[in-house]
């Protein structure tokens, strides 16, 4: 109870002073006209920040398929020669993990466009 004792008399203590209306009205909208102008700016660096992200994703996800494509036919090991038979064992035994790389990437991406929409319904 004391504690409060030194606020309740500082705010007894404390008189405003009351200006004109009209020069208080010109500032008031003059601020929330900044601050509309801020909000703006801050909209639009989000939906370029959202496109930044999309353009980068599409682009990571291009050149990481891309990149598995490339290892998977190129092995630093030589092969010898590939014949018919070893080319299936070999198509057999890279389809389940090729599968389930692409599996893995389209869930990523469906993933981030989803929080991307959702993230851009509720700022809407």
């Amino acid at each position: 109870m004391k504690q409060e004792d030194p606020l309740h008399e500082l705010f007894a203590a404390y008189r405003p002073a009351l200006g004109d209306g009209d020069a208080f009205m010109e500032h008031l909208q003059a601020r929330m006209k900044a601050a509309e102008a801020v909000k703006r700016y801050a909209e639009e660096r989000q939906r370029l920040n959202r496109h930044r992200l999309v353009v980068a994703f599409t682009v990571g996800a291009v050149l990481g398929a891309a990149a598995v494509v490339y290892t998977l036919l190129h092995p630093i090991i030589p092969q010898p020669t590939p014949n018919l038979p070893r080319m299936a064992l070999w198509l057999q035994r890279m389809l389940p993990a090729a599968t389930a790389l692409a599996i893995a990437a389209i869930s990523a991406a469906v993933a981030t466009l989803s929080t991307l929409r959702r993230e851009e319904g509720i700022t809407s």
